[in-house]
């Protein structure tokens, strides 16, 4: 994993958010593999399935390691696994959502109100 560079949210989001990427990913949750055995799971070029992996591995999602010839690649943090879960449970379980914070008051917009036309009175 590149330690060296920060990542920030929105890496995260980006690089779990192509199709592709996904799949390995999901491929990755059985464990270590090989590119050898992740690229013939894919129609595009091993160098395309390599750029995936690449990008995984900048978002911390995955590291590699490289034994002789062979590089091998696994999921880098469990909590990758957590935040899947999280966005399944999102699409099959749509009743379980709650809404996060308190619900605002209409007070706010009907003080507004009151104060535009109190100032198109005063004009």
């Amino acid at each position: 994993m590149h330690t060296s560079r920060f990542v920030a949210v929105e890496d995260i989001l980006a690089a779990l958010g192509h199709r592709v990427r996904l799949d390995i990913v999901n491929m990755l949750l059985g464990g270590e593999r090989c590119v050898c055995e992740i690229a013939p799971g894919f129609r595009q070029e091993r160098s395309v399935i390599s750029r995936h992996l690449s990008a995984l591995e900048n978002a911390g999602i995955i590291r590699s390691r490289r034994s002789g010839r062979r590089v091998f690649y696994q999921i880098a943090d469990h909590r990758v696994v957590a935040l899947l879960d999280t966005a399944r449970e999102m699409i099959n379980q749509p009743g379980k959502a709650r809404p996060v914070g308190p619900q605002s008051g209409i007070e706010c917009c009907l003080k507004f109100e009151s104060r535009r036309r109190n100032a198109h009175k005063q004009s």
